[in-house]
This record gives structure tokens, C-alpha cells and sequence, in this order.
């Protein structure tokens, strides 16, 4: 690397509906003058990885680099830093809307007979959809949200729960005479 700050370009291309795409390349580098070589054409195909929501590992093995050779770089290159930090969410967009793709549109599964697709079903997520709306409302929906008895999960008193959980292991390592295990 010749040093210098760098400042990487992104292009937004639109390809589709929903989907887009972010190209990253080096601009001319503050006072180097010139070519800055293999690196920076590694950094910009990583960043072009990283904005469609891939792995740093899986990233790193498209271009043939150790993912520690990239966060060393990531740590001495703000310009890098900052480009990754807009590609990381660039492909977090994407996970995002494949996400909300697979719990709210569904994915097409075949429907088979004697063999044979007769047919094609659509397959939601549960568990996407919940992940989602605790994500996007966790006051509502969150860890800390109230249950069916009004109660947060915090407010709970599981004393009476384990009692009863070592009341039962002893019934059936001891017999029937165990006591209650205070704390």
C-alpha cells in the first residue's frame, strides 16, 4: 500500500424491483499519485461481496485472502473501514428482504404424488416473521414484552418451579421423601 487516505466510490446500480446493487472502487488515493496495485482491486471485489450479504469468511475465500489480512487492513485504511461499514449494510438490506421474503410472501415447495409434482405450496417462516417483528417493535414483541398474564419475564418467580423440579427429581432418585430446598 503507498499510504495516504483513500476514498472509495460506490456506484448504485438498480437491478430489479426491490433488489440493488453497490460497486465499490478506489478513487485516487490523497497524496499517493499514482496506481496503488493488487490491494486495492482485493478490497473493492471484498467490498463487492460484502454488499450482497455475504460472509467476511466467505468474502475472503472469493478472493483468495486470510479474513485477519482484512481486518488488519479494515483497522489501517479509515477510507476501507468507512466503505465497509456502507457495504455491510448494503447486504444486510439484502438478508433483510430475503428474510421478510421467506416470512411473509413464502417459498414455493413442490407438492409431490406417486412421485411426480402435482403442485406447488407456499412454505411461511414462523420463526422469521417472529424474529422480525421483535426486531422492528421490541417493545411489544421483545424479550422484555409483557405475556398472556401481564407479566414481563423479569417479573417472574421461578422459586415455585424449581421447588417443584427437585421436589420430582428426588420423588424419583430417593422415593417419595425429599424436601424442600431452600436458597
Amino acid at each position: 500500500m503507498s499510504g495516504g487516505v483513500f476514498i472509495w466510490a460506490s456506484l448504485i446500480v438498480i437491478a430489479g424491483s426491490m433488489s440493488m446493487a453497490i460497486k465499490f472502487e478506489p478513487l485516487e488515493p490523497w497524496g499517493s499519485g499514482g496506481d496503488t496495485g493488487d490491494q486495492d482491486a482485493a478490497k473493492a471485489e471484498f467490498l463487492d461481496h460484502i454488499a450482497v450479504g455475504q460472509s467476511v469468511r466467505a468474502a475472503a475465500a472469493a478472493i483468495g485472502v486470510k479474513p485477519r489480512l482484512l481486518y488488519s487492513w479494515r483497522k489501517l485504511d479509515d477510507g476501507f473501514s468507512a466503505a465497509w461499514s456502507a457495504a455491510e449494510e448494503a447486504g444486510t438490506d439484502i438478508i433483510e428482504e430475503e428474510a421478510f421474503r421467506r416470512a411473509v410472501t413464502g417459498v414455493e415447495k413442490p407438492v409431490y404424488r406417486g412421485g411426480e409434482i402435482v403442485g406447488h405450496v407456499a412454505d411461511y417462516s414462523d420463526a422469521m416473521l417472529m424474529f422480525l417483528l421483535k426486531s422492528r417493535r421490541p417493545e411489544r414483541y421483545g424479550v422484555s414484552a409483557k405475556g398472556a398474564s401481564g407479566k414481563t419475564i423479569e417479573d417472574l418467580n421461578l422459586e415455585g418451579a424449581r421447588d417443584a423440579l427437585i421436589s420430582k427429581f428426588g420423588a424419583v432418585t430417593f422415593g417419595s421423601k425429599t424436601e424442600k430446598i431452600s436458597s
